[in-house]
C-alpha cells in the first residue's frame, strides 16, 4: 500500500509540474529617477491563486503554465502593473518598476511612500532588519495563526519571556513586573492594580492589537525605570480603503463540564457590570449590604466572544481621513480543584487544604482611531487620535477545606473551611493624540495622552467555618477577619507627553542613491505626571455566640439585620477594630503625586552601508510625594522612621547601539545601557495592604536599583519571514528590590533591598524557516517551522538582616533557566479557500516561586509543558472559520518546597483544564 501511495504521489507531482515554466525578476520603486528594490510586493497570476512575494531585495520567482498569459504586481500605495508573458519561450526574467497610485495626489516627479502595515510577520522582520537598535515584534497575523487571545499570551511566544502562574504580567530575561514597563503607541500606561507597576496585559484583546514590540535593549525613547524590557502595544488602524468584519465564537473549558452547578458572585452581571462599588454602610447598627453572601449557581458555562470592527477612508481634497472602530466582548469560565499547603522546615503542615475554585472573567473593549494623512510628496505627515476604553472584570470563588494548625478556633482533628469570594473590576480610558511630520531635513514626532484608571475590589466576601463531631458545621469566631467584607478603590489620572525632533545630516539614501555617510541628531522631551489615590475599608464580623450553620451557601440567613439586632455578631471597621460613629470612608489610604521630566539627546550615524551606530543620553528628574494615613498610627507625618515619603532624584542614563552588516543578510548588533528601578508607590508608603491571601506593609527606606545592561546579537535572514538569530546578554543590578517575609510579630510581607547586587546572563535563540513551499494543480502548499528558546542564569545576594532568608544567595524570583517555544504551521491556498493548521508548544524549567525565609527553603514552581492546536479556514475572501484546542496535555501545575529530610513537599497543585472553541468570521 505504501508503494502505491508513493507512486501516486510522484505521478501527481509529475503532472503538477508538467508544462511549468519559471518567471524571475526584481520589483523596483522609483523616486526622483532612482530605482530601489521594493520588498513584499505581491506577484500573482490573474484568475488563479498562484503567486509569490518579493524578498528583502525585491526579487521574486513564480511558476506559470502553458495557458498563463499575464502576471500582475500590486503593492499598497502604488498602481498595479500587469505584464504580458509567453511561457512557451521558457523561463523568463521580468523586472517591474512600480509608480505611485494616481489616487494619491503627488508632487510632480515625486513618489508617495506607502503606509507600512506592521501586522505582517514579513514586514516586521524587515523593520527589525533595518533598525539599528535590536527589537522583537509579534504582529496580528502571527497572533491569529497561533491562536493568541491577548497581549500577555502573545508575549509568551517571544524568546526569553515567560508567565508565572498566579502572578500578573510577564518575566523578561528573568526579571518580573517591577523591572519592565508598558506603553501604548509609544506612550506609557498606568497600572490598574495597587500590587503591580504595570497594567494587566491580559486586558488587551488581540482584537485591538496591530503588533507588540518587545524592546529588551534600552533606548532614549523609553522611560528609564526599566531593566527587563519595554512592551509597546501598537493599536490597530485602517490600512485599506474600507473594512467591515464581525466575529463570533463559543467554547468551553472541559474542567467546567463535570460541575453540575457552577458558582458565581452576586453583585455583577454577565458583562461584568458591578452594581455596588462603594460600601453602603452608614451606621454600624444597620446591616445594609445589598449584595448577597450567597453565591449564584448556573449550569451555563460556555465561553463566548463577539467582535465587530470596521472603517473607511474619506478623501478631503488631496488628503485622506481614515476612521476605524473596534468593539469586542469576551466571557470565560474555568474550574480548578487541587491542594494548598503551608509547610515548615521540619515538614510539619501549618495548613493542609483541598480547594475548589470557580472563576469567571469578562472583558469589554471599545476603540476608535481617526487618522488624517497630509502626506506631501515622498514625505509622510499625519495626525491621529486614538481613543480606547477597556473594562475587565474577574470573579473568583475559592473553597478551602482542611486543617490549619496555627488557627486557635480549630483544634487538632477538626475541619476548617474557608469560603472566599473576590471580584476585581478595572476600567481604563485612554486618549492619545499623535503627530508624525516628515520634512526634507527635519522630522517631528509628537505624542500626548491623558489616561484614567479606576480599579475596584467591590465587596470581597470571606467566611470561615469549623466542623466538629459534636456540633457539626458552625461559624468560626477566632476574630473579625474570619467573616469580613472588603472594599477598595484605586483612582489614577496620568498625563504624558513626547516631543522628538530629528535633524538629518549628510545626503539621505532616499534622495541620493550614492549617499554613504549620513545620519541624524535628535533632541526631545518626555513628561509624565501621575496622581493616584488608593483607599480600602474592611468590615469584620465579631461572632459573639456559637452559631450553627445549616447551609454554608446560605449565609444570608445568619449574617443579617436580625442577627445584628439579636447580638449574634457585631459589625466593626476591621483595621481600626471599632464600631463607633461615624462610619469611616476608609481604613487605609495613600495618595501619590509623581512628576517625571526627561531630556533626550541622540546621535545616529551610518559610516558606510555596513556600519551604523546610535549614541544616546537621557536625563530624568523624578519628583515623588507620597502621603499615607492608617488607623494603626502610621501616617506620612509620623511613621516609625520619621520619613515623609518624598523622593527627589535625577538620573543620567547613557545608551549605545551598533549595527554591523557583515553581508546584506548577516548582521551583528551590540548594545549597552544604564537604567534604574524605582520602588512602587505602595512599597514606599508605610501602608498596610490587606490582600486576598496576604498582608503587606510598605518600607519608606527602600532605595532604587541601578541596572547595567549589555547585549550582543547575530542575525541571519534567509527569505522573507525567515531568520535565525542568537543573542547573548548580561545584566548587573545594584540594590535589587524583593518582597519577602520580614522579622515581625505579625508575620507580614514587606519590601526591602535584599542585598548589594544581582546578576542575570543568558543566551537566546530565534529561528523561523519555511520547510516546504510547493505549488501543484491544487494550489500552494507551505510548511513553516518556528522555534525560540533561552537559557538564563540568575543570582542575587540575600544578605539584608531585616529578612530571615534561608540562604545567602539564590536565583531571581520567577526566572526560568530554560524556556522553549515552538510552532509548526501548514498552509494551503486554492482558488476559493485558504487553510492554516498550527501546532504550538511551550516549555519552562523549574523556577523560584518565592524566596525561602524563617529557616525554610525556596518554593519552586515545577517545570511544565503546554500544547495547542489551531485550525483556520477562509472561503472566498468573506467567510472564515477558526477552531482551537488549547492546553491539550493539561499538565498538573505544581509548587513544591524541600524540607530538612530532603523530601519535596507539594504545597500547591491543580490542573487548568483543556479549552475547546470554534468561531466564525464574516468580512463584508
Amino acid at each position: 500500500m505504501r508503494k502505491i501511495i508513493s507512486a501516486l504521489f510522484f505521478v501527481l507531482c509529475a503532472y503538477g509540474v508538467y508544462g511549468q515554466q519559471q518567471i524571475t525578476g526584481t520589483i523596483y520603486e522609483e523616486v526622483n529617477g532612482v530605482k530601489t528594490p521594493l520588498p513584499f510586493a505581491n506577484v500573482f497570476i490573474p484568475g488563479t491563486t498562484r503567486g509569490a512575494t518579493s524578498d528583502f531585495d525585491g526579487k521574486y520567482e513564480v511558476v506559470v503554465y502553458e495557458n498563463d498569459t499575464l502576471i500582475k504586481v500590486s503593492y499598497m500605495g502604488y498602481n498595479d502593473v500587469v505584464k504580458t508573458i509567453d511561457p512557451n519561450h521558457g523561463d523568463l526574467i521580468v523586472d517591474v518598476v512600480m509608480s505611485s497610485d494616481d489616487a494619491a495626489q503627488n508632487l510632480e516627479g515625486v513618489t508617495v511612500v506607502a503606509e507600512k502595515n506592521l501586522e505582517n510577520e514579513n514586514m516586521l522582520l524587515l523593520e527589525q532588519k533595518k533598525a539599528i537598535i535590536a527589537n522583537q515584534s509579534i504582529g496580528a497575523v502571527e497572533l491569529s495563526r497561533k491562536g493568541v487571545g491577548n497581549a500577555e499570551d502573545a508575549l509568551t511566544k517571544v524568546s526569553g519571556v515567560t508567565k508565572q502562574e498566579g502572578v500578573k504580567n510577564v518575566f523578561v530575561r528573568g526579571l518580573g513586573d517591577r523591572y519592565n514597563s508598558t506603553s501604548l503607541n509609544g506612550l506609557p500606561l498606568p497600572s490598574d492594580d495597587p500590587e503591580y507597576k504595570n497594567i494587566s496585559l491580559d486586558i488587551f484583546s488581540s482584537d485591538i492589537i496591530n503588533n507588540i514590540g518587545v524592546n529588551k535593549t534600552f533606548s532614549t525613547a523609553i522611560y528609564g525605570d526599566v531593566g527587563g524590557a519595554n512592551v509597546d502595544i501598537a493599536s490597530k488602524e485602517l490600512f485599506k480603503e474600507k473594512e467591515l468584519q464581525i466575529s463570533l465564537s463559543t467554547g468551553v473549558n472541559l474542567s467546567t463540564v463535570s460541575e453540575s452547578e457552577f458558582l458565581t458572585i452576586d453583585g455583577s452581571n454577565t458583562f461584568g457590570t458591578v452594581k455596588e462599588k462603594e460600601h453602603p454602610i452608614s451606621d454600624f447598627q444597620k446591616y445594609d449590604f445589598t449584595n448577597s453572601w450567597n453565591p449564584n449557581k448556573t449550569n451555563s458555562v460556555l465561553n463566548n466572544s463577539i467582535s465587530l470592527m470596521g472603517g473607511k477612508q474619506f478623501k478631503i481634497g488631496d488628503n485622506t481621513l481614515s476612521a476605524f472602530v473596534v468593539g469586542a466582548y469576551d466571557g470565560d469560565y474555568s474550574y480548578r480543584e487541587g491542594i494548598s499547603r503551608s509547610v515548615n522546615a521540619q515538614g510539619n503542615m501549618d495548613k493542609d487544604f483541598e480547594f475548589d475554585r470557580y472563576s469567571f472573567s469578562t472583558s469589554s473593549i471599545g476603540m476608535a482611531n481617526l487618522k488624517y494623512d497630509i502626506s506631501s510628496g515622498m514625505f509622510k505627515r499625519s495626525i491621529a487620535y486614538n481613543g480606547m476604553f477597556i473594562s475587565s472584570n474577574s470573579q473568583v470563588i475559592s473553597e478551602y477545606e482542611g486543617s490549619k494548625s496555627d488557627y486557635a478556633e480549630v483544634a487538632d482533628g477538626e475541619l476548617y473551611i474557608n469560603h472566599r469570594q473576590q471580584e476585581n473590576n478595572n476600567n481604563l480610558l485612554v486618549n492619545q493624540l499623535l503627530a508624525d511630520l516628515e520634512f526634507e531635513k527635519i522630522d517631528v514626532d509628537f505624542g500626548a495622552s491623558y489616561n484614567i484608571v479606576k480599579g475596584t475590589e467591590p465587596d470581597r466576601r470571606v467566611n470561615a467555618f469549623k466542623v466538629t463531631e459534636e456540633d457539626g458545621l458552625r461559624m468560626a469566631k477566632n476574630g473579625p477577619t474570619d467573616n469580613h467584607r472588603f472594599y477598595s478603590n484605586l483612582d489614577e489620572k496620568e498625563f504624558t507627553t513626547r516631543l522628538l525632533m530629528s535633524y538629518k545630516i549628510g545626503k539621505q539614501p532616499s534622495l541620493d542613491e550614492d549617499a554613504d555617510h549620513y545620519g541624524s541628531i535628535q533632541i526631545g522631551y518626555n513628561g509624565r505626571f501621575t496622581h493616584r489615590r488608593f483607599e480600602d475599608i474592611a468590615f469584620g464580623h465579631t461572632i459573639n455566640s456559637s452559631i450553627s450553620v445549616a447551609d454554608m451557601y446560605d449565609i444570608d440567613a445568619i449574617l443579617n439585620q436580625e442577627g445584628s439586632d439579636n447580638g449574634d455578631f457585631e459589625l466593626i471597621s476591621m483595621a481600626a477594630q471599632r464600631n463607633t460613629m461615624p462610619v469611616p470612608d476608609y481604613d487605609d489610604m495613600y495618595k501619590v503625586q509623581r512628576n517625571i521630566h526627561a531630556a533626550i539627546l541622540n546621535f545616529n550615524y551610518t559610516l558606510n552601508p555596513q556600519l551604523s551606530f546610535t549614541l544616546g543620553l537621557r536625563y530624568e528628574l523624578v519628583s515623588q510625594n507620597i502621603d499615607w494615613d492608617t488607623p494603626d498610627g502610621f501616617d506620612s507625618e509620623s511613621d516609625a522612621n520619621g520619613d515623609d515619603g518624598i523622593i527627589d532624584k535625577d538620573f543620567i542614563l547613557p545608551s549605545f547601539a551598533l549595527k554591523y552588516s557583515v553581508t546584506e543578510n548577516n548582521i551583528i548588533r551590540l548594545a549597552a545601557s544604564k537604567t534604574y528601578t524605582m520602588p512602587q508607590f505602595k512599597e514606599v508608603a508605610c501602608f498596610r495592604y490587606e490582600g486576598a491571601d496576604f498582608t503587606s506593609l510598605g518600607n519608606p527606606d527602600l532605595t532604587n536599583s541601578d541596572n547595567y545592561n549589555v547585549d550582543v546579537k547575530y542575525e541571519h535572514y534567509f527569505k522573507p519571514g525567515e531568520i535565525i538569530a542568537v543573542t547573548g546578554f548580561y545584566k548587573y543590578i545594584k540594590n535589587p528590590i524583593n518582597r519577602s517575609d520580614v522579622n515581625s510579630a505579625s508575620n507580614e510581607l514587606g519590601y526591602l533591598n535584599s542585598g548589594d547586587k544581582a546578576n542575570a546572563a543568558g543566551i537566546e535563540l530565534e529561528f523561523r524557516k519555511k520547510i516546504i513551499s510547493a505549488e501543484t494543480l491544487y494550489g500552494m502548499h507551505k510548511l513553516m517551522f518556528g522555534l525560540n528558546g533561552s537559557y538564563i542564569y540568575t543570582n542575587q545576594e540575600l544578605t539584608n538582616p531585616d529578612a530571615s532568608f534561608k540562604n545567602d544567595e539564590g536565583q531571581l524570583q520567577g526566572a526560568s533557566p530554560i524556556l522553549l517555544n515552538a510552532d509548526l504551521s501548514y498552509n494551503t491556498k486554492g482558488d476559493n479557500f485558504t487553510t492554516t493548521s498550527t501546532i504550538t508548544t511551550n516549555y519552562f524549567s523549574d523556577r523560584v516561586y518565592s524566596l525561602g525565609t524563617q529557616g525554610r527553603e525556596d518554593i519552586i514552581e515545577n517545570s511544565s509543558m503546554t500544547l495547542d492546536f489551531i485550525f483556520k479556514l477562509s472561503y472566498r475572501d468573506h467567510w472564515g472559520v477558526k477552531f482551537s484546542a488549547k492546553n491539550l496535555i493539561d499538565p498538573k501545575y505544581k509548587l513544591t518546597r524541600k524540607v530538612d529530610s530532603g523530601d519535596n513537599v507539594i504545597v500547591n497543585s491543580y490542573k487548568k483544564g483543556r479549552k475547546i472553541s470554534i468561531g466564525v468570521t464574516y468580512k463584508f
